[in-house]
């Protein structure tokens, strides 16, 4: 399995958070996935509108006039400590630089694992219409056994 990193992905302005929440948000409610938990990013907005601001302090506020956007990565690493995160919903930062590097989230369906093939081709049709421009999917196990 090949594995690259999205050269496009970025969480470094509030809209990159937004669009990331809304189509996470979207997903969840097809049909076929119906997932009540939001993700981390839904999450992270949530935190960030409840984050209280405070002048000559770091505002993670994003709708706060406050809020620099020079301290977003900052705002996203700190918000790990109050927002549960775990393998399957989380952002994930460089080891070295703690630079964010990505996001990962398991999009749980209730769509039926079926050898045949005309099942499963309905099932890679539907996943496929979620891809995004610049990302990739990939099987949970090849993530975990990388990981």
């Amino acid at each position: 399995l090949y594995f690259r990193s999205d050269p496009e992905f970025s969480l470094s302005t509030p809209s990159d958070v937004r669009a990331l929440a809304t189509t996470l948000a979207t997903y969840r409610n097809f049909p076929f996935i119906n997932h009540s938990e939001p993700f981390w990013p839904e999450k992270f907005i949530d935190w960030s509108n409840r984050y209280h601001c405070s002048e000559g302090f770091v505002c993670c506020n994003m709708s706060n006039s406050l809020f620099n956007n020079a301290f977003l990565d900052y705002c996203l690493r700190n918000s790990t400590s109050y927002i549960f995160t775990s393998y399957n919903d989380t952002p994930l930062f460089d080891n070295n630089s703690f630079a964010l590097s990505g996001y990962t989230a398991m999009l749980p369906t209730h769509l039926s694992y079926s050898h045949r093939f005309h099942r499963l081709s309905q099932t890679f049709s539907r996943l496929s219409s979620l891809s995004p421009d610049h990302g990739w999917w990939a099987p949970e196990w090849a993530i975990i056994s990388t990981w």
